[in-house]
């Protein structure tokens, strides 16, 4: 089986995925689109009329959070994040199992902690306002934990399949996270 053929098993079934697929692709679609209006609005405010935007700055970083988490989910669904994988690739098959295993229980781990403290700073931004773009900060601190829980169903659904007897799982994709 190729790639095509597990994103399609593990990722693309039912209509929870599907739902999960749009949120991802229209944080990072949205989100990069937002941010290249701004920074081309800015520009033209800028060098043009020489009157640069106070906000444009606090809002492109605030698109930049929320690409960046929505992004990570993207990526770990394509199997894209940057892994060095030369020393497992020369161990025998079932330690490379077992190495990929305790690597995602890892990642897993940090991304529950990641997603824990970034509600638990979500909710202390509540009430608060940014100061260029009046913008509540819970919103882009929000980023945190709704990227670190997209991430989190991604690498349980990759841990489920890994867990799964080699006959019945389609190959891993990538290197390990």
């Amino acid at each position: 089986m190729n790639e095509e053929v597990r994103e399609a098993d593990i990722y693309e079934k039912g209509p929870a995925n599907k739902i999960i697929n749009n949120i991802e692709s229209s944080i990072c679609l949205v989100g990069m689109f937002g941010m290249t209006v701004v920074i081309f609005i800015h520009v033209i405010f800028r060098y043009v009329f020489n009157s640069p935007l106070q906000w444009s700055e606090e809002v492109s970083r605030f698109l930049t959070i929320w690409v960046t988490f929505g992004g990570s989910s993207y990526a770990f669904r394509k199997g894209a994040h940057v892994g060095v994988t030369a020393i497992v690739e020369a161990m025998p098959a079932h330690l490379k199992r077992v190495i990929n295993i305790i690597s995602k229980i890892m990642v897993i781990l940090f991304f529950i902690i990641i997603g824990y403290y970034g509600a638990v700073l979500t909710f202390e931004q509540a009430g608060k306002q940014s100061i260029a773009a009046n913008v509540p900060l819970c919103i882009p601190f929000s980023a945190i934990p709704l990227g670190s829980c997209l991430v989190l169903i991604r690498l349980l659904q990759d841990f489920i399949q890994d867990l799964k007897p080699a006959a019945s799982r389609p190959p891993a994709k990538g290197g390990t996270p």
